[in-house]
């Protein structure tokens, strides 16, 4: 039952991000996949259906979590729909749960080599869905996006709450095929890209998903300063600039734990998660530190998403290789993979 659910979350919500960035034509592509989802596997979403009531405790709030989030979507593309006038229904909620229901019930009653092809169903209920939620004739054309956007994000940019970082244990809560990010990645002329705002469990559809880069950040003496304090490594190459300039590097370097621990913080600026309101350090994999970060140097975040999965407590793990590049360097300072739990409200 958690595979099949898994399942539809991902193919609903990638039929969303491919559709382009009006209300109508998400909510058609959403309705197409959802019906041709249950005329594929309709044993698997009948059986599903109805064995919830025999499920443990554990069992029970994973499936219900599965749904509220495979709904969401449904949700969140008939408010937007709504908000932007593409859609005139006064009431979105009964709405979402009709176009919802229409695909749960396909399981039920729907036979192959019947009066209509699985296609044409789909077809059919795209029709019946803009008509449930009173889709006008300009709605097609309102509000464009970038194809690819998801429903919920009406600007690439952070225009929603400052969501904690997933990464702060409690206090602020807030895409790769190859195990770390490469230079062809991320151009080095001052090229960033703007954050990605979603939810914690659209993260698991989106697959491997490049972030880009962050801002350039100096990395001070005061800075090392600190974290020498804070760990009590006050070696002399890192908090003694007479010494170091003799030494090996010509001045301090920051610690390589430094320079990992600031992964979090760059990350903030390439990824909110809205609905997130617990983030933890889960763990770090085949981390490396190619290049000493000399004092005064810039450094700054590249990062993909590698994988996503649901856990049976609820939460997200995702895993993301980072690389902490240094300006005017080729080869970077850190390179490594991340990996972290999030927790949606």
């Amino acid at each position: 039952m958690e595979k099949i659910l898994g399942d539809a979350i991902s193919l609903t919500r990638r039929a969303v991000l491919r559709a382009d960035g009006t209300p109508a034509s998400q909510l058609e592509a959403l309705v197409r996949t959802w019906v041709l989802f249950h005329t594929s596997r309709r044993s698997e979403a009948l059986i599903g259906a109805s064995e919830i009531r025999s499920l443990d405790d554990v069992g029970r709030r994973l499936v219900i979590t599965l749904r509220d989030h495979q709904e969401q979507l449904f949700h969140e593309v008939i408010d937007r729909g709504v908000a932007v006038g593409a859609f005139t229904t006064p009431h979105p909620r009964e709405a979402a749960r009709a176009v919802i229901n229409m695909g749960y019930s396909i399981a039920s009653w729907y036979r192959p080599g019947g009066e209509l092809s699985p296609d044409e169903l789909a077809e059919r209920y795209a029709g019946l869905a803009l008509g449930t939620v009173g889709a006008t004739l300009a709605g097609a054309e309102c509000t464009h996006e970038t194809p690819g956007s998801t429903a919920q994000v009406a600007s690439p940019h952070r225009t929603a709450r400052r969501s904690a970082s997933p990464h702060d244990h409690g206090h602020r809560t807030a895409r790769t095929s190859r195990a770390v990010a490469t230079e062809s990645d991320c151009p080095r002329k001052g090229f960033t890209v703007p954050a990605l705002t979603t939810t914690v469990g659209e993260l698991t559809a989106f697959g491997h998903h490049d972030f880009g880069c962050t801002e350039w950040m100096t990395v001070d003496q005061q800075r090392i300063d600190t974290f020498a304090d804070a760990t009590d490594d006050h070696q002399w190459i890192h908090v003694d600039p007479q010494q170091a300039s003799s030494g090996p590097f010509g001045s301090t370097v920051a610690h390589g734990y430094l320079t990992l621990s600031l992964v979090p913080r760059l990350l903030e600026q390439l990824l909110t998660l809205t609905d997130q309101v617990r983030g933890t350090n889960y763990g770090i994999d085949r981390v490396r530190f190619t290049n000493p970060v000399p004092v005064g140097s810039e450094i700054r975040l590249a990062a993909r998403l590698t994988e996503a999965h649901l856990r049976s407590d609820g939460g997200v793990q995702y895993k993301i290789a980072v690389r902490v590049d240094l300006r005017g360097q080729d080869r970077p300072a850190m390179v490594g993979e991340s990996i972290y739990l999030a927790y949606a409200a």
